[in-house]
């Protein structure tokens, strides 16, 4: 689901960013279906079944922010939106 010029960072906690390079909102929804998808597959840790849930929040630069504390803040927004449905993910509008 990640190409070479992507990034995978962890925040803190168990919060991570992924930076895309030139994926725009239909390339960055379908790389968060994507990661969405591969972890729906329940794991096996040491005989124990673990079944993984994530909320990805989609911002775009510089759509909207052109700054990297307004991309995350919008992200960090739209995750949360995302939590409140059940769709997984959920792309940053300024109502939020």
């Amino acid at each position: 689901a990640l190409r070479n010029s992507d990034t995978v960072a962890r925040l803190g906690g168990d919060e991570f960013a992924v930076l895309l390079v030139n994926s725009g909102i239909e390339g960055a929804s379908l790389t968060a279906e994507k990661i969405l998808s591969s972890l729906s597959k329940p794991i096996r840790v040491e005989g124990m079944q673990l079944n993984i849930r994530a909320s990805f929040g989609i911002a775009i630069f510089p759509e909207h922010s052109d700054t990297v504390s307004g991309l995350m803040q919008h992200a960090d927004a739209a995750m949360y939106a995302a939590k409140r449905g059940s769709l997984g993910l959920m792309v940053y509008e300024p109502v939020f």
